[in-house]
């Protein structure tokens, strides 16, 4: 993202205390565990942790999935 990182977004909402219900999709070139850990403290909003290159069917078979849960 050319503003911030995607982390930072994920701690600006936190911040601003966003609603759960704002679903983040975690698409990222980084398969570090690092990542994934820091992922993890904003999980109230990452619903997916996706690593490029991204497969549209990993996509879609998440948002069939998010659409039924609603």
């Amino acid at each position: 993202m050319p503003e911030m990182s995607g982390f930072e977004f994920l701690e600006f909402m936190a911040l601003e205390s966003f609603p759960e219900t704002n679903e983040v999709l975690l698409v990222t070139s980084s398969e570090s565990e690092a990542d994934r850990e820091e992922a993890e403290k904003y999980k109230k909003y990452v619903k997916e942790f996706i690593s490029k290159p991204l497969r549209i069917e990993h996509l879609e078979d998440y948002l069939q999935g998010s659409y039924k849960a609603k």
